[in-house]
C-alpha cells in the first residue's frame, strides 16, 4: 500500500515526510523534517496539511523542483469522500502554504488506498497522478500546474482502456518528467502493468504485474514492478525494451536516480525470507 515516508532533496536541502502525530495534534498528518547540511541534523516536524487528522489515510507523495521547491499531495478526508489535495515549499521545506484542492471526484470519492504520485518539471510544473474512481471505473488521473502548484488544470484519464472494479487495489504507480521534459507514467490496470510516454492517452503494455514504480535520468526512463504480490522483480529502461529479472522474491519496489544522470541508479525492494524480512538493494548498469 506504500503509507511510508517520502524524501526529496531541493536546492541545499533535503526533506522527509511521512505521516504521524505531535504535540496536541490527533494522528493522521503529514509531517516533515528538513536538513540543510547533509543530514548531520535536522529541523522539524513541520505539519503540511492545515486541517487536523485530514491526511489520516496516510497515503502521499512528495517531489523536488528547481531551486528551493517542493510540492507535496495526499489523499484528503477533510469532506464527506476521499479527495487530492496538495501544498507547496518555495523555500526547501522551511514553510508550506495553504492546502490546495486539486481534485474532488463528481461520484464523491477517488480510490481510497492508492497512493497519489508527484512530479516537478524544471519550469516549476506540478504533475500529480491518483487512482479515480469515477463511473464505476479504478483509472488513473492526472492534474497539471502550470504556476507552481497554485492551481490546476481540469484533471484527465490516462491510457485507453478501464478498469471496472469495485474494491480497491492499493496500487498507485508512479510518474517521473525525464531529461526531454515529457512526463512518463507507470501503473497497473487490472493484471497488466502500463507506461505512457510523453502522451497521456497512448499507452505502452510492460508486462504482466503490480507495484510499478519509475524514475528518471538524462539518459531515460527506469522502470521496476512485480509479477505478483511477493513475486519476481523486473526493470526496463527506455534504452533497452527487454525487461530483466533483478530478483525472484520482492515486494513494494522503489527506484531512483539523480536528474543530471551523475549519480547512479539504484533499485531497492523489501523480501521476505525464512531468516525474516530484508531490505535489498541494487546498483543498476545505464544501458
Amino acid at each position: 500500500m506504500r503509507r511510508g515516508p517520502r524524501i526529496a532533496a531541493s536546492g541545499d536541502s533535503i526533506v522527509i515526510s511521512a505521516i504521524g502525530s505531535s504535540g496536541a495534534d490527533e494522528e493522521g498528518n503529514i509531517y516533515t523534517w528538513r536538513s540543510q547540511n547533509q543530514g548531520d541534523s535536522w529541523q522539524g516536524p513541520l505539519r503540511v496539511n492545515d486541517v487536523d487528522a485530514s491526511a489520516r489515510e496516510g497515503l502521499h507523495g512528495m517531489a523536488a523542483g528547481p531551486g528551493n521547491e517542493l510540492y507535496c499531495a495526499w489523499l484528503d478526508l477533510r469532506g464527506n469522500g476521499t479527495q487530492i489535495f496538495g501544498s507547496r515549499s518555495a523555500d526547501g521545506g522551511a514553510t508550506w502554504s495553504a492546502n490546495v484542492l486539486i481534485y474532488e471526484s463528481p461520484d464523491g470519492t477517488v480510490c481510497e488506498c492508492c497512493h497519489p504520485s508527484v512530479a516537478m518539471d524544471e519550469s516549476g510544473g506540478v504533475y500529480v497522478m491518483w487512482r479515480n474512481f469515477l463511473d464505476g471505473n479504478r483509472d488513473m488521473f492526472l492534474a497539471t500546474s502550470r504556476d507552481r502548484g497554485e492551481s490546476f488544470e481540469p484533471a484527465v484519464k490516462l491510457g485507453e482502456g478501464s478498469w471496472a472494479l469495485d474494491a480497491c487495489p492499493m496500487d498507485g504507480g508512479a510518474i517521473a518528467v525525464a531529461a526531454d521534459g515529457r512526463l512518463r507514467s507507470v501503473w497497473r490496470r487490472d493484471q497488466e502493468v502500463l507506461l505512457t510516454d510523453g502522451g497521456l492517452f497512448r499507452e505502452t503494455r510492460l508486462g504482466v504485474g503490480m507495484q510499478p514504480w519509475a524514475t528518471a535520468d538524462r539518459r531515460g526512463l527506469y522502470a521496476v514492478w512485480l509479477s505478483s504480490h511477493t513475486g519476481r522483480l523486473y526493470l526496463a529502461q527506455s534504452s533497452n525494451g527487454e525487461p530483466v529479472e533483478l530478483a525472484d522474491h520482492a515486494q513494494y519496489p522503489v527506484v531512483a536516480a539523480s536528474p543530471t544522470g551523475k549519480g547512479p541508479v539504484v533499485v531497492a525492494w523489501e523480501s521476505e525470507r525464512e531468516s525474516g524480512p530484508q531490505i535489498k538493494a541494487q546498483r543498476i548498469d545505464r544501458e
